[in-house]
């Protein structure tokens, strides 16, 4: 009767859509410019003759349609007509669009069309206007009332909750806690040892020891590494047609890893990832960790068979995007073809900073030749220059892919994803010979530079161009449509005087010192409303990526700045802002549902008590490795590809089904599905994600249900536990003791079962394979995927 109404509730189709904001963002990079640049001079309010009765520069329009009825119906490809004529070729006439533009029509479509454009695009943003909005003002500290219990989280939180009339739900349990700290801090549940450790400890500092002890965890850095490659837009491979591998993109993953266990400050983070190949170093160490830094503005999604002035702006955009949203949580992007519609950013602004990244060369190992020679190519630039360029040390930094010259003979698998038409005996032949060259040439260089050498190592990385020249305004965002030049400067809304000053590089060196200022209205709170947003399942402000007009405003403006201002004169430490986040009351309330308050405030934007979050997808299949005592905690300092992974889907579904490492290890390459992450809404990492969206729909129940590696999990542990209880002389009768469902109930959802619990487990398990069932039901519940 059990797994009958719990198999009932499991398949109840609930679902939530793509959250609105992701949406809006995909209109506006995707969508926008290509109405703007090809649609608006026939179908807007602005043209002297609407073309078939078609208005397309608002949401509206697009939904009425034009003589032919309606253009697009939300959700529905087969009933939109204006995904017909594009597809077609018809529209726009004589320029039929890229096939991957028509994709981004489609997924747009399929998303539900989200628009922000209500109005026709005739709105101008004044500055002295825009700097009246909260997000561009100063950050400073409020003041904190007095309280006499909590923290002073608690006591900026308390006064709204008084205001409203609200009334906090208690604490949570110990088992509560101790689940939910072990999922926010590393990522993996607890044990059962580690839960008897905390609910018998009676000690009161019992639960800041816990946190001090998972914040020095290695699991830290892989949870929290995790949310920040969302929004790296993290992949090992180009995407789009051609999909090219990027061998040395594990190196970036890493890294990210490595500096949230180090608790590296933030700025020196954000420093590191814009600008690292120009900060000084004082050990080649330091030298390669800041150069693999600097893989977070190579890594995005690159059209390799885009012309390249096409290919170039693209990644200029790229970068821009990244940057600007993932730091700063603004949308500068959406003024590469127009001035920005909602927000205080010209198109003059765009391209001051596009400057920047234009006068940058992008070392990503992606070879674009004719001939697809690839990656072999890449050692001709060491052994065919004079070898007497290389005493000039920053001609070896010039190199278009940094060689490891120990390491010459690279494994064959690697070189054969990158050509494929060459035979292993080519390959080999080919290698013999480049590193015959490469040793001639090393022979004549002296000793010291011969240790410079071999210390550098193949990385995905960024340098800036010998000579630098401004870039050209694209009217319309057209490549070939050029203006005049544009300066590199910052955007006008932040400066009076918004150009900078320049000592012959491209900017990127200044631009990360502007960002990570501690005057600068902008990064700071952005990265603690993320923070907060992972831990208490919502943000101070919903919008993680927007801090625009569109954004909205936060809940609590002076709890974000008090946490902004707390974590810059905390020494900008991560581990620190987290710790004093944890240590609240609010953080520790329980997740109870109070009626009275949900009438007030049904939304729980005053964090009265505490949401229960859905289990990532990394955690999902994590949980799962780690109860089945089959979790691989260890993690070489090697890249999957290099040992052995070819450019082949068979055989990387392969390794990662047998894989037992944590989910963020496995190999990330675009358009490449993972059943058990993909159905548990792993985000599409060819985009910046701050957050993801979370689905409840039957397919998760059914996979649970019926994966055979599932079903084997829950067979496995019900044999150990008829075997120790055979052991220890008893039936299977007797196997139904409290303590046997007790601890299946500890190990799979962190807490012992209630009296009703078990009673209903003794009355369901009538026989050895019905222990398997139970435990198998228990993985199914929303609980066991939930955290309270």
């Amino acid at each position: 009767m059990l797994r009958i109404i719990l198999t009932i509730l499991l398949s109840l189709p609930v679902s939530t859509a793509l959250s609105q904001n992701n949406g809006i963002q995909f209109f506006e990079k995707n969508i926008r410019p290509v109405l703007n640049t090809q649609c608006y001079s026939c179908h807007s309010s602005n043209s002297k003759d609407v073309k078939g009765g078609l208005s397309l520069d608002t949401r509206q329009g697009v939904l009425n349609g034009g003589d032919s009825g309606p253009s697009v119906v939300p959700g529905k490809i087969d009933e939109s007509l204006l995904l017909d004529y594009i597809e077609s070729g018809d529209m726009p006439p004589d320029n039929p669009l890229d096939e991957d533009v028509v994709n981004n029509f489609r997924q747009w479509i399929k998303m539900g069309m989200p628009d922000p454009r209500y109005k026709p695009e005739n709105r101008a943003i004044e500055l002295r206007q825009a700097r009246n909005f909260w997000a561009f003002k100063k950050v400073t500290r409020p003041p904190v009332a007095k309280y006499d219990d909590g923290t002073e989280i608690d006591a900026m939180l308390n006064l709204e909750i008084e205001k409203h009339k609200l009334k906090p739900v208690d604490l949570a349990d110990d088992y509560t806690i101790v689940r939910r700290l072990y999922f926010d801090l590393i990522g993996l549940p607890p044990s059962i040892e580690q839960i008897k450790g905390y609910t018998d400890d009676t000690s009161q500092d019992k639960y800041e020891k816990l946190v001090d002890s998972l914040l020095q965890d290695n699991g830290f850095g892989e949870k929290w590494g995790r949310h920040w490659l969302d929004i790296a837009r993290f992949a090992e491979s180009s995407g789009q047609d051609r999909n090219l591998i990027s061998p040395y993109a594990w190196r970036y993953r890493d890294y990210i890893i490595d500096s949230f266990n180090k608790d590296k400050p933030y700025d020196q983070f954000i420093k590191e990832q814009i600008a690292g190949d120009l900060l000084p170093h004082k050990s080649y160490e330091e030298y390669n960790n800041n150069r693999i830094a600097t893989g977070f503005l190579t890594i995005g999604t690159k059209n390799i068979q885009a012309q390249i002035r096409q290919f170039e702006a693209d990644r200029n955009d790229d970068q821009i995007d990244a940057i600007t949203r993932g730091f700063l949580g603004m949308t500068l992007s959406c003024a590469r073809c127009h001035d920005h519609k909602f927000d205080p950013f010209s198109q003059q602004d765009y391209y001051g900073i596009a400057g920047v990244f234009n006068n940058t060369n992008n070392m990503d190992g992606l070879y674009r030749g004719n001939n697809n020679t690839g990656y072999l190519g890449d050692y001709d630039f060491l052994v065919n220059n004079n070898t007497e360029d290389l005493y000039n040390k920053k001609k070896i930094e010039e190199w278009f892919l940094l060689c490891d010259i120990k390491n010459a003979e690279y494994q064959i698998e690697s070189i054969q994803a990158w050509n494929k038409r060459a035979t292993e005996d080519q390959l080999f032949r080919e290698i013999s010979k480049r590193k015959k060259k490469i040793d001639e040439a090393k022979a004549k260089l002296p000793e010291e530079y011969l240790k410079y050498l071999e210390h550098l190592e193949p990385v995905m990385s960024v340098k800036d161009k010998e000579k630098m020249a401004e870039i050209k305004l694209a009217i319309r965002g057209e490549v070939n449509n050029l203006g005049d030049e544009v300066p590199r400067r910052l955007p006008e809304i932040f400066s009076d005087r918004p150009n900078l000053d320049f000592d012959n590089t491209s900017g990127r060196y200044e631009f990360a010192e502007w960002i990570t200022h501690k005057t600068n209205p902008l990064t700071y709170r952005v990265h603690v409303n993320r923070v907060w947003m992972h831990l208490f399942g919502k943000g101070i402000l919903d919008s993680f990526d927007n801090f625009g007009i569109l954004g909205g405003e936060p809940t609590n403006l002076k709890l974000m700045n008090y946490l902004s201002t707390k974590f810059i004169t905390g020494r900008l430490s991560n581990k620190r802002l987290i710790k004093t986040i944890v240590m609240s009351n609010a953080y520790k309330r329980s997740s109870k549902f109070d009626k009275d308050n949900y009438e007030i405030d049904p939304d729980n934007i005053f964090f009265w008590r505490m949401n229960e979050k859905r289990l990532e997808a990394e955690q999902i299949r994590d949980s799962l490795l780690f109860v089945s005592g089959k979790l691989d905690g260890s993690h070489k300092n090697i890249s999957d590809f290099q040992t052995g992974i070819k450019n082949s889907s068979k055989e990387l579904r392969k390794y990662i089904s047998e894989t037992r490492a944590r989910s963020i290890y496995i190999p990330s390459l675009r358009d490449n599905k993972i059943e058990v992450l993909d159905i548990f809404d792993r985000p599409d990492n060819s985009l910046l994600n701050a957050e993801r969206s979370v689905t409840t729909v039957s397919t998760q129940a059914l996979f649970l249900m019926n994966n055979p590696k599932i079903i084997a999990l829950a067979q496995e542990e019900a044999k150990v536990l008829i075997e120790q209880n055979k052991k220890m002389g008893k039936t299977i009768p007797n196997i139904l003791y409290r303590n046997n469902i007790n601890k299946i109930f500890l190990k799979f959802l962190g807490r012992p079962p209630t009296e009703q619990e078990n009673k209903k487990s003794i009355e369901f398990i009538k026989q050895d394979s019905d222990l398997a069932k139970l435990i198998q039901i228990i993985i199914c519940t929303g609980e066991f995927r939930n955290v309270k």
